[in-house]
């Protein structure tokens, strides 16, 4: 929905929550901001619109490890972040899943009913840096395959035949 100023009478603030009469804010969701607070999401919005939207990975927090969407829903939800909505309603691994935010925060809510998850918004950083400080938000564990140290290699190999330092850089 769109989002638009108007006065209002003892209205709270759903970012910052303090009292207001000018509101900008939508009336079908029943959210209302103060007028600095929709001015930092204004701003917080033009520069996610510098990044590029390849580069941003968005995440869901799952007990104590952050698993990313995949590339297709980051996508998706990051053009909704910057389109200003504050719902997004997808289909996540054959399950359906709300997108909401409320400030700055914004949660995933599947459709079992379990209760929101904290979801974050990641711009990466190029080259193998960018894999390694993706790495220390992800932990999940190795199976077999992975440990192998010809697989390594494979990988290792790849990224220095693009002639790549640890920081991205091309050498």
């Amino acid at each position: 929905h769109e989002a638009v100023f108007r006065e209002v009478l003892s209205f709270r603030c759903d970012v910052c929550n303090r009292s207001i009469n000018v509101s900008f804010g939508c009336r079908e969701c029943n959210w209302d901001s103060c007028v600095g607070c929709a001015k930092r999401g204004e701003e917080r919005r033009q520069k996610a619109a510098a990044v590029k939207i390849d580069e941003v990975v968005w995440m869901v927090q799952l007990g104590n490890k952050w698993d990313c969407f995949s590339p297709d829903i980051s996508y998706q939800i990051e053009e909704a972040f910057r389109d200003g909505k504050r719902k997004l309603l997808l289909n996540v691994d054959g399950e359906e899943v709300e997108f909401s935010s409320s400030g700055t925060s914004t949660y995933a809510t599947y459709g079992d009913g379990s209760e929101p998850l904290t979801t974050r918004r990641h711009v990466k950083k190029k080259g193998l840096a960018g894999q390694w400080e993706l790495l220390s938000l992800i932990f999940n564990e190795p199976s077999a395959s992975m440990l192998s140290g010809t697989a390594v290699i494979d990988i290792l190999q790849k990224i220095w035949a693009r002639g790549e330092t640890s920081t991205g850089a091309e050498s």
